[in-house]
């Protein structure tokens, strides 16, 4: 995972039970409406698993062959950082008229998708990313970031493209306790198609902003 090796995913699809895979990814809020509140979300698009050919299921392992929007993708990452829980996203987190709270959103649990020993596992497995493979551009000295890269084709005239993609970085921290968790989507980059490269990059710069904003709790450099 850290160095998005796609062939060690297919090796390892091989002893997925398709049923429970089936039901983990729709657990994590794919092909599901976050609820959010903006009008135009979509579900996405999961093909049927029991009629997928071998080839087609082994490409579903490293995310090729479905679709969803970038609140979903962060939906996911938001599971895995709230120790396995699933929660409700929403826009606005509180309103004042003056010092009177008009409005205040609480939180909405939706489900536990993994249990906690999982979540922390997988963090760990993000850290590795960040720390030591695709997403080391990332990197932010002082604190401990979990996070990945994408790099997913774009589909045109009903194929996928060589050369037309949308790169992606998610990550949040700090891992071991996360307060902030940042989705950077480039469509179609001009420079390069890697998120690697690209991505993880802007993910590093809005992440400083953000510790700039909170100097007296991170030091960073």
């Amino acid at each position: 995972i850290a160095h998005y090796s796609n062939v060690a995913m297919v090796k390892v699809s091989r002893d997925y039970d398709r049923e429970r895979f089936n039901l983990m990814i729709r657990d994590f809020g794919f092909t599901q409406m976050t609820g959010i509140e903006l009008p135009g979300e979509v579900r996405g698009v999961l093909p049927d698993l029991p009629g997928m050919n071998e080839l087609e299921f082994a490409t579903l392992s490293f995310g090729q062959g479905f679709t969803c929007n970038l609140l979903q993708l962060a939906f996911a990452y938001q599971a895995v950082a709230n120790r396995g829980v699933l929660n409700k996203p929403y826009l606005v987190r509180e309103i004042r008229q003056g010092k009177k709270v008009k409005y205040q959103a609480k939180p909405l649990r939706v489900r536990r998708v993994i249990d906690s020993d999982l979540a922390k596992e997988i963090s760990d497995i993000l850290c590795g990313v960040v720390d030591g493979g695709s997403g080391s551009e990332a990197k932010l000295e002082g604190i401990r970031i979990a996070g990945k890269t994408g790099t997913a084709q774009k589909v045109v005239g009903g194929r996928y493209s060589n050369t037309a993609v949308i790169t992606t970085f998610i990550g949040y921290f700090p891992a071991d306790a996360p307060q902030y968790l940042v989705a950077i989507m480039l469509d179609e980059p001009k420079k390069g198609m890697w998120a690697s490269a690209i991505a993880a990059p802007v993910f590093k710069r809005v992440a400083q902003s953000i510790c700039q904003m909170n100097s007296s709790q991170y030091a960073v450099k």
